[in-house]
């Protein structure tokens, strides 16, 4: 069994993260979204404070 397997479909590349908010909130901003930075989080200068940032190794 393969470990990694890709399925052709069609694929997006966003430029913000904002643009992931876009997509899986039906076109709508979330009621959450920091309007106050939102133009630091739409140049990727800071992370959307929404977002959880995943930590790929935690030690206990």
């Amino acid at each position: 069994m393969e470990k990694f397997v890709y399925k052709e479909g069609e694929m997006t590349i966003v430029e913000s993260q904002c643009e992931i908010c876009k997509l899986y909130n039906n076109g709508q901003r979330s009621e959450e979204c920091p309007k106050e930075n939102l133009e630091d989080v739409i140049s990727n200068k800071i992370f959307c404070p929404n977002f959880k940032k995943v930590v790929k190794f935690e030690l206990d």
